[in-house]
C-alpha cells in the first residue's frame, strides 16, 4: 500500500513539472503595435472669414393682448382674423347701446344741475340788490347763496358722472392701438367680456421686426469687439431661414438686454431686420443669425475639424513623419462649417492624419489610406 502512494505522488509531481515546463516554453514576447490605416491631410494657409452662429426667433418692436376695458356683451367684431389693421381702426364694440343710454342720461343731469345752479345765480343777484335797499331779509339773501353753494356742487359732481360714462362709452369701441397684424379672435360674438380679465386678441407690429439671440456670457467681449471692428458692415449680421436659405435682408444691432440670465448664463442681443415683403418675417419664427467674429479676415492656417481630438476640454492633432505620427497640441480658433482655425501649434505643409485619429496615439505606426476608389 505504501509503495502505490509513493508511485502516486511521483506520477502527479512529473505530470506537474511537464506542465510548467511546457507552459514556460510556450512564452511568446507581445505583439507589436498594430499598423492603423489613416488617411491625411495638409495644414493650410487661407484667407478666411469665420463667423459664428446663434439660433434666434423673430419677435415683434410692438405686441399688445388688447382686454375690454368695460364689461358687457360682445356686440360687434369689425376685422377678419389675422387682417392687417392701421392704428385707431375698430376693432369690438361691447355693449354700446347701453354705454351710450348711460352717456346721454348723465348728460341730461349735468344740464339739468347747470340750469338749477343758473336759477341760483340770479336770486343770488336779485336778492343781493333787495338787501341792499332794505327790501329783503338777510336770512333769504343766505340761502339763495347756500342753495348756490350746493347746486355749483352738484354741476361738478354731474360733470364727473358724464366724464366717466363718456369714457365707458369711449372704451366700449375697442381700436387698434397701433398699425400692425391682429391674430384669430379670442371671443365671438355674443360672449361676455369681462373689464381688465377677458383677453380679446393681440396685435403686433410688422416692419421692422426684431430677431432675438442669447449670448453666452464668456462670449460677450468678442462680440464686442465685432461691434467695433465690423459696425458699419452690413454683413455684420447674415441672417438664415429654418431651411438655411440666405434671407434676403440683413440685421442691425439693435440693443442688448440689461443683465445676464443668472440661471443660463447667456444675455440676450436683439437686431432689426426690414421684412421684404416676398418673404415677410413672422413673429416666432425661427432664425439663424451669423455674426462675423472679429479673428474674421486675413490669413490663417485651417483644418480639417474632424482632424483634431478633443482631451479635457484641449486639442490635439497628429503630425505625420513618415510611418510614425507624432501627438501635437494645437491651439484652436473659429470654425466655419468642417474647417477651423489653427491659432498655435502647426505650420503650413504640415501633414496630418484625417481619418482614423480615434485609433492613435502619439508615435502610432500608421499606414496612409490610398483615396482611390
Amino acid at each position: 500500500m505504501m509503495i502505490r502512494l509513493q508511485i502516486l505522488s511521483m506520477v502527479v509531481l512529473y505530470s506537474l513539472g511537464t506542465f510548467l515546463l511546457s507552459a514556460c516554453g510556450s512564452t511568446k514576447p507581445p505583439a507589436p503595435n498594430p499598423v492603423v490605416p489613416i488617411t491625411t491631410d495638409t495644414a493650410k494657409e487661407e484667407n478666411v472669414s469665420f463667423t459664428n452662429i446663434y439660433p434666434g426667433k423673430v419677435v415683434p418692436l410692438k405686441q399688445v393682448d388688447i382686454h375690454a376695458d368695460v364689461s358687457g356683451y360682445v356686440t360687434a367684431i369689425l376685422f377678419k382674423d389675422g387682417q392687417k389693421v392701421r392704428a385707431g381702426q375698430p376693432l369690438y364694440e361691447i355693449d354700446k347701446r347701453r354705454y351710450q343710454a348711460t352717456y346721454d342720461q348723465a348728460l341730461a343731469s349735468l344740464h339739468t344741475a347747470e340750469a338749477n345752479l343758473l336759477k341760483d345765480q340770479q336770486d343770488v343777484e336779485r336778492y343781493t340788490r333787495l338787501f341792499q335797499q332794505d327790501a329783503v331779509a338777510k336770512q333769504k339773501l343766505d340761502y339763495s347763496v347756500s342753495a348756490q353753494k350746493s347746486d355749483s356742487a352738484q354741476v361738478e359732481s354731474a360733470k364727473a358722472a358724464m366724464a366717466s360714462a363718456e369714457t365707458d362709452l369711449h372704451y366700449a369701441t375697442i381700436v387698434a392701438p397701433f398699425s400692425g397684424t391682429i391674430g384669430i379672435s379670442q371671443v365671438r360674438l355674443g360672449a361676455v367680456a369681462t373689464s381688465g380679465s377677458t383677453l380679446l386678441n393681440t396685435i403686433s407690429s410688422d416692419n421692422p421686426m426684431a430677431i432675438d439671440f442669447n449670448l453666452d456670457e464668456k462670449q460677450i467681449p468678442d462680440f464686442e469687439r465685432s461691434l467695433s471692428k465690423y459696425g458699419h458692415v452690413d454683413s455684420l449680421f447674415t441672417l438664415y431661414m429654418p431651411d438655411q436659405t440666405r434671407y434676403p435682408a440683413f440685421g442691425n444691432y439693435f440693443t442688448r438686454d440689461r443683465a445676464v440670465d443668472p440661471q443660463m448664463g447667456t444675455i440676450t442681443v436683439r437686431l432689426t431686420c426690414k421684412s421684404v415683403d416676398s418673404i415677410p418675417l413672422v413673429a416666432g419664427q425661427s432664425m439663424n443669425v451669423k455674426v462675423l467674429s472679429p479673428n474674421a479676415g486675413g490669413r490663417r492656417i485651417v483644418i480639417p475639424m474632424i482632424a483634431a481630438k478633443e482631451e479635457m476640454s484641449e486639442y490635439f492633432v497628429f503630425v505625420v513623419k513618415d510611418t510614425i505620427v507624432q501627438e501635437q497640441k494645437v491651439k484652436l480658433g473659429n470654425r466655419n462649417g468642417g474647417t477651423v482655425v489653427v491659432l498655435d501649434g502647426l505650420k503650413e505643409g504640415d501633414v496630418i492624419a484625417k481619418e482614423g485619429i480615434e485609433k492613435l496615439h502619439d508615435k502610432s505606426v500608421v499606414k496612409i489610406k490610398s483615396l482611390t476608389p
